[in-house]
């Protein structure tokens, strides 16, 4: 009899046992192999991207309509004979953003699930956290902006003519009116008018005489020599109308510089595999921006990828210690590696320390239902514990 009350102490606490661990949690990583046929919820890690934006100017000199009258005219030399087009590289910024990990998706498999569970997950199937229903404000670092173009001076040419595009022709006709059968005859002249479009040489001149007449007009007010009085305020505001006129104006015979700003993002994931030599990010043409990759054309423009390797030790434990893995794990997450992101062209140089998730290590907690929260942008765990 006592043996059989010991069998039967035994075969609860067998099945207490067995219950339990019934109600651990059993985690998978996702591939063909290890999740057919079974049911369960799945999350992704999050993986790194480094942005870097870059911002150029854009200057576009365009001729003057009347750039062929410049010296005749004007005696200018100093004037734009030809349209163009370059661009300078004046800043960089260094940023990042996190996605899904496509190498790293886990599945948790349903049936072991017998406690209370709750899962969070952000839109893109990113963990967030696990048992615990998370109100952390923390901004997670999503999407990639489109490039943004901003036209810093957006000028453009003044009216070709004051006085309008057309002037008066008088042409003169000469009749001969036949008075009697005698061949008596009478000459006389017909003033015909018409209007036809300014040469634009005639268009050139008028410009040029109404910019003569500016500097005259300036030169009067700033020696005295009106017939009117103006106050300080007055004459200054006349003055400086009178420049921007003659600037206008000038400008039809030396041109226009507009310079417009441009930012555009690079956005590049690193791999964890080791790189010998730094990823060419685009290349760079002064005559042509920002081009592809496998363009001919242009300079290569390369990232500096320097990993801190600061969780190699805990990298080569792990191995060590799971050499002979179990087929059981809990939640599986990341500590992320520190790397100095650097960029650089001519005198125009930035750098940033990020944690790229991908170069640190994946890493399974115990088959418990934990209460976990995690890093956002790197996977990694903000808080952990037990209990209700």
């Amino acid at each position: 009899m006592f043996k059989s009350f010991s069998s039967l102490i035994t075969g609860i606490l067998l099945i207490s046992i067995i219950g339990c661990s019934k109600s651990t949690l059993n985690v998978v990583k996702v591939n063909k192999k290890d999740i057919e046929g079974k049911n369960g919820y799945y999350y992704a890690l999050p993986q790194t991207a480094i942005t870097v934006d870059v911002t150029m100017k854009k200057i576009e000199k365009v001729k003057g309509p009347y750039y062929e009258y410049a010296e005749k005219f004007l005696g200018l030399t100093n004037y734009i004979k030809n349209n163009s087009t370059t661009y300078e590289i004046s800043k960089f910024e260094i940023g990042s953003y996190v996605q899904p990990d496509t190498l790293n998706y886990y599945l948790i498999e349903a049936p072991n699930i017998k406690k209370p569970f709750y899962l969070q997950l952000d839109e893109s199937g990113i963990i967030k956290s696990l048992n615990i229903k998370n109100h952390d404000t923390t901004e997670l670092r999503t999407g990639s902006p489109k490039d943004m173009v901003a036209s810093s001076n957006p000028e453009n040419f003044i009216s070709l003519s004051m006085v309008g595009n057309v002037t008066q022709k008088v042409d003169t006709v000469i009749e001969k009116i036949v008075v009697d059968t005698s061949s008596v005859s009478v000459v006389k002249k017909v003033y015909k008018k018409s209007f036809v479009e300014k040469s634009l040489e005639e268009k050139a001149k008028e410009a040029s005489n109404l910019i003569i007449k500016i500097k005259e007009k300036k030169f009067g007010l700033i020696t005295g020599d009106n017939e009117v009085n103006y106050n300080p305020e007055t004459l200054e505001f006349l003055i400086k109308e009178l420049d921007k006129a003659e600037k206008d104006y000038l400008q039809l015979f030396t041109g226009l510089t507009v310079s417009t700003t441009i930012k555009k993002r690079i956005v590049y994931v690193p791999s964890s595999a080791e790189t010998l030599k730094p990823p060419v990010l685009f290349r760079f043409s002064q005559n042509k921006g920002i081009l592809p990759v496998r363009s001919d054309e242009g300079e290569k423009i390369s990232i500096g990828i320097d990993r801190c390797y600061n969780t190699r030790a805990i990298t080569d434990c792990f191995n060590t210690k799971h050499a002979n893995k179990t087929s059981r794990h809990g939640i599986f997450y990341r500590i992320p590696d520190m790397t100095k992101v650097s960029i650089s062209y001519n005198d125009i140089k930035e750098e940033q320390y990020i944690p790229v998730a991908q170069y640190g290590v994946v890493m399974s907690l115990p088959n418990k239902n934990y209460k976990i929260q995690f890093y956002p942008n790197t996977g990694a765990i903000k808080s952990i514990g037990t209990g209700k």
